[in-house]
């Protein structure tokens, strides 16, 4: 059996060694982890509460002396177990939201309070523990022109929809434990992505409301798309609101990962922020085991990056909402494009290298090919002149 500690008895020794005690007894056949606090629950801490009832050690130099000895004591109690320490794995951000949740919460309503459809004393999960991720993940976010601090929204959901993955990386790795080849398991990852997806993004747009709240900016000031990309050994799973573009080869043919919401009106694509962003938000699993490179992107590169030789189907995923507006184009990865980018990006020897010439390339229009540097007009055109991001993952 598996025996996880969380407790504030690390602020006195004696109530720690008995604690020790129990986890030694335990641990001699069973496997015993331990969650450490540094520091980081100090202003909610049950163990400083409950020892400064006396108004006379209700100050910073008592408060400080229990949490550095509770600290200290469960470091020594804890060199035998596996241990995880919570500042490890919340950031700032999920403490200053978790401090604001347990201000709604007093002697009164503790027994009734729910947070997220979750109650107290029915907690089948405290946090997500973050694992280092074994998958690559690709944040994208571009934020409207006319949006006057949409540069800070987008550069905030890349920030914090990449923390949230690491965050419910064992949730996303529990997605790859399923063979996709058995169609009941295959449905479970396609279930599972499509409720945990939504959940990673309505996550991050309800962060991003915070954030606007607490800087004094108007959500319509924050616009930005956001698009997810997580490599996975069956393949990928993906999702998006708003325009931008992602998609692979596997060899023999190029594919999409993600359909853009309007990407062919300027301006008329969906914004995370905005009411009503979950009927516009779509989730994707592909299954393809055999990748050679795939991409990320912002709707400024579309041009150039994305096969305009052909129409898209006329019917697809935005139906629903676009009704007869609704328009695809062919949304298939332009080969030619990659392959030239690939060849170029394969002759340096460096990362630092690769991503000066991916810049050069994307921002400038200038592409480097056997110490030869020629302008792609289709690339360096004014009349592209838009905020350009592409990541790029190749062998």
């Amino acid at each position: 059996m598996k025996y996880l500690f969380l407790s504030p008895y690390g602020a006195v020794h004696d109530w720690r060694f008995s604690e020790y005690q129990i986890q030694k007894i335990l641990s001699s056949s069973n496997e015993v982890a331990i969650i450490k606090c540094n520091s980081i629950l100090h202003n909610h801490c049950m163990a400083i509460k409950a020892l400064t009832q006396n108004k006379f050690f209700k100050n910073s130099f008592y408060v400080n002396r229990i949490c550095k000895r509770c600290c200290f004591n469960q470091k020594q109690y804890s060199k035998n177990y596996k241990s995880f320490t919570i500042d490890d794995y919340i950031s700032d951000l999920d403490n200053k939201i978790v401090s604001k949740i347990l201000l709604n919460i007093n002697k009164n309503n503790f027994i009734n309070f729910e947070y997220d459809k979750i109650k107290i004393g029915g907690l089948k999960r405290l946090l997500s523990l973050k694992k280092p991720l074994i998958f690559d993940v690709s944040v994208v976010s571009d934020g409207a022109g006319s949006s006057t601090y949409s540069h800070l929204a987008s550069n905030f959901c890349v920030n914090r929809l990449l923390e949230l993955c690491k965050s419910r990386s064992i949730a996303i790795e529990e997605l790859a434990v399923y063979d996709f080849k058995k169609e009941e398991e295959k449905k479970l990852i396609l279930d599972g992505w499509n409720k945990l997806s939504l959940e990673l993004f309505n996550q991050t747009r309800a962060d991003l409301l915070l954030f606007g709240e607490e800087s004094g900016h108007e959500p319509k000031d924050l616009y930005c798309t956001l698009i997810l990309v997580i490599k996975t050994p069956f393949g990928f799973l993906s999702a998006n609101i708003g325009d931008g573009r992602a998609g692979y080869s596997n060899g023999t043919e190029t594919r999409p990962l993600i359909v853009p919401f309007m990407s062919f009106t300027a301006g008329a694509t969906f914004f995370i922020i905005k009411d009503g962003w979950d009927k516009i938000f779509r989730s994707y699993v592909v299954f393809e085991e055999k990748v050679d490179y795939y991409f990320v992107s912002s709707d400024g590169c579309q041009e150039f990056l994305i096969d305009g030789s052909s129409k898209g189907a006329k019917t697809g995923v935005y139906d629903d909402i676009l009704g007869d507006n609704a328009f695809y184009d062919l949304n298939k990865p332009f080969q030619p494009f990659f392959e030239g980018l690939i060849k170029s990006l394969n002759e340096v020897n460096t990362s630092e290298e690769a991503n000066t010439r991916l810049t050069n390339l994307i921002e400038n229009g200038l592409y480097s090919l056997n110490n030869v540097e020629s302008e792609l007009k289709s690339i360096s055109d004014p009349r592209l002149d838009d905020d350009k991001t592409l990541i790029i993952h190749y062998k």
